[in-house]
């Protein structure tokens, strides 16, 4: 499989997951906030459809992040054609600030998603 960065193109064998994070950071000079965009990928697990594995990764996050709480999960769409996803509204503390985070969950085959 070619996979393509920045910085060029790589060959990786075909019997490898992709499991790549982007994480970019907006500063926000007013009151040195930061807002953050993730794109994470990841495989389902055997067995599971993309609702079961959204509803295993929240439950793990549960798990690992102290306060984790969803607020609110919803159907959405991105895209020409329209891809249909999960959203996902979440909060928890970490050092004594609330962390908010809108999640947007897309299937991109039949075993990958974003």
């Amino acid at each position: 499989m070619k996979y393509a960065l920045n910085e060029g193109i790589i060959d990786i064998p075909g019997m490898m997951d992709d499991k790549t994070v982007n994480f970019f950071v907006l500063r926000v000079p007013q009151n040195n906030d930061e807002m953050s965009f993730v794109i994470t990928r990841c495989a389902l697990s055997p067995g599971e459809n993309f609702d079961s594995s959204v509803s295993r990764q929240l439950a793990a996050m549960s798990r690992q992040i102290k306060g984790f709480t969803e607020l609110k999960r919803y159907e959405i769409a991105v895209g020409e054609p329209t891809v249909a996803g999960i959203g996902v509204d979440t909060q928890h503390t970490q050092g004594g600030v609330k962390i908010h985070q809108v999640l947007a969950i897309f299937p991109v085959s039949e075993r990958n998603m974003l």
